[in-house]
């Protein structure tokens, strides 16, 4: 991944470094601390270029690239924010399928992690449901029964009103009762289920949360015109 320019060509613009003024180790720690948006920072020093390949002569298509960038998720654990800003064009959130499947296997150990949950959502966003299903009933068998593992369950089981039980839905719920996030689902699942009134009722909790959205009172609007209640 080295680039084909030399490493050593950057202008530190410090003085020479000698034994009585030590100035090289405070530069070098100094440069590459600085991270200005980018978590990689001796990446970005290097100017890697990760599309590139001692091994041929061909630059790395998507697919190959993505698969470098797991591979140094996974042997590195931490995540590698510039080759995943070179795989998605600067747009981390879009990650494809390829990078995200090859990560999911390393980070199970890791439980609950932020970052195996956002993969969760992004392999929602791909369209393989019954996979982020696996993987959900994986976080909550090694985490327990976390909130956030049970948001996942119900973003995960919006469409499938067969498993979305009453009993279910106030599970979430207690689980995570002040929580905007959680009421949100809440709602979308009371609407999937034809039970605009209990709908309702959890937006009145979020009003009264004081964390009301724009969108959160034209569903209001809608859900009372439906009713034919005029809402305050």
């Amino acid at each position: 991944m080295l680039p084909t320019h030399h490493i050593l060509d950057t202008d530190w613009g410090e003085p020479v470094n000698t034994f009585d003024r030590p100035i090289l180790e405070h530069t070098m720690a100094s440069k590459s601390l600085i991270l200005d948006d980018e978590l990689l920072a001796p990446y970005v020093m290097a100017r890697v270029d990760f599309r590139s390949t001692f091994a041929h002569r061909e630059r790395l298509d998507d697919s190959e690239l993505a698969e470098r960038c797991a591979k140094l998720r996974i042997m590195g654990s931490f995540t590698p924010f510039a080759c995943l800003a070179e795989l998605t064009n600067g747009d981390v959130s879009k990650l494809p399928y390829e990078y995200v499947h090859a990560v999911m296997g390393a980070l199970r150990v890791q439980q609950a992690s932020v970052e195996r949950q956002g993969l969760i959502h992004r392999l929602l966003d791909l369209g393989h449901v019954e996979e982020a299903r696996e993987e959900i009933d994986d976080l909550m068998r090694v985490a327990g029964d976390i909130p956030s593992g049970r948001r996942l369950w119900l973003l995960a089981n919006l469409d499938n009103p067969g498993v979305l039980t009453p009993e279910r839905i106030a599970k979430v719920v207690r689980l995570d009762p002040i929580s905007a996030a959680t009421r949100r689902l809440v709602v979308a699942a009371l609407l999937r289920q034809g039970q605009p009134r209990q709908a309702l009722a959890q937006l009145a909790v979020l009003k009264r949360m004081n964390d009301f959205t724009e969108s959160d009172r034209q569903i209001e609007a809608a859900l009372g015109t439906q009713l034919g209640e005029a809402q305050p």
